[in-house]
């Protein structure tokens, strides 16, 4: 493993004399020696103080240049200016690389990533959502490190390139309907990317989601009076929920309507009926009665949701806005749907296969 991303970087990397390299989860420095031998700057971090001082004592005695610091990796990513490092190398544990972690990583603006993972499932999850960020998979390299078994190493390579627009699901000449991806908020850096969608330099968004949530997102490009309708949301919650109820607020306005749509083991996928333009009202009701959503930090389990993230990759709410309608001032509904988000459906295949 250690040799085959030396090879990939000095190809890659082949006109930089001395390119900067930051390698993440870095334990005891094994390949971090090894890129220094090479001729490479290399900062090596990680959380385990015993380990990553065993690195820095075997470079001080090895004679070679080596960074090697005691520290929590998205902590560390999440102060890098951007094109201070040449290339990032990450070899996450299973349940890879936490989502602020693939953020801070894509802002750094390296030129090559190189990620090593021992869980091709959430190498698919993050290699999605990088490109998002601006960063495409180019290569995936297949390693068999433990014969006759069904564990599987995977050396990926990423590289920059343009982060997609967002994908339209409805226009007219006032409204705009479009996908948001998970992990950004709707009312954040997503409404300046769509902002620069033709025709859409003024556009103000109608739904608040948060980075939790996935799906249907409007937006006005000129006061429309248009107002929340109907929502429709898929969402995975703890325990088995009846064949379908009303969840009623006693102190706002509103309900959650669901119907239960599986079984998921010990736990139900369902649909849920909302005029809400923000998920906390949902979440809330569903955590009332005791089936807070799955993934969910702020009201859902944090046993289970560790559990989760570990076992099938969930690594925010299954929570993923598939219908939403408008009433516009004339009384006629205008309606956008998105299937759900390739993530929540990874998880969903992984769950129905327990």
């Amino acid at each position: 493993m250690n040799s085959a991303i030396v090879r990939g970087l000095r190809e890659r990397l082949a006109s930089e004399a001395g390119a900067r390299v930051l390698e993440l989860f870095a334990g005891n420095g094994g390949l971090a020696l090894t890129l220094a031998r090479a001729g490479f700057r290399v900062t090596a971090v990680e959380s385990y103080a015993p380990a990553i001082s065993l690195a820095e004592r075997a470079a001080r005695e090895q004679g070679l240049e080596l960074c090697a610091l005691a520290s929590d990796a998205t902590r560390f990513a999440s102060r890098l200016a951007p094109g201070e490092l040449d290339a990032i190398v990450v070899n996450p544990p299973r349940r890879g690389l936490e989502p602020a972690l693939r953020c801070a990583v894509a802002r750094g603006e390296p030129r090559l990533l190189a990620y090593v993972s021992c869980n091709p499932h959430t190498l698919a999850r993050d290699a999605w959502h990088f490109s998002q960020l601006g960063l495409r998979l180019e290569r995936a390299e297949p390693l068999d490190m433990i014969p006759w078994s069904d564990a599987v190493e995977v050396l990926a390579w990423f590289t920059p390139t343009p982060a997609p627009t967002p994908r339209v699901l409805f226009e007219d000449a006032q409204l705009l309907a479009v996908e948001k991806p998970p992990h950004e908020a709707a009312r954040g850096n997503f409404t300046a990317r769509v902002r620069r969608l033709p025709g859409c330099s003024g556009a103000s968004s109608l739904d608040a989601w948060g980075e939790a949530v996935s799906g249907v997102c409007w937006f006005e490009k000129s006061a429309s009076l248009a107002s929340p309708a109907e929502r429709e949301l898929v969402l995975a919650c703890r325990g088995n929920l009846r064949k379908q109820g009303t969840i009623a607020r006693r102190t706002a306005v509103g309900s959650s309507r669901y119907r239960k749509q599986a079984e998921l083991g010990r736990h139900s996928l369902a649909l849920v009926t909302t005029i809400d333009h923000d998920e906390s009202g949902t979440a809330r009701d569903f955590a009332g009665i005791r089936h807070p959503i799955l993934g969910d930090a702020a009201h859902g389990d944090g046993v289970s949701n560790d559990f989760l993230q570990h076992r099938h990759g969930l690594d925010r709410a299954f929570l993923h806005v598939a219908r939403s309608q408008l009433r516009l001032p004339s009384g006629a509904v205008v309606e956008a749907r998105s299937e759900l988000a390739p993530d929540l459906a990874r998880v969903l295949a992984s769950l129905q296969s327990d």
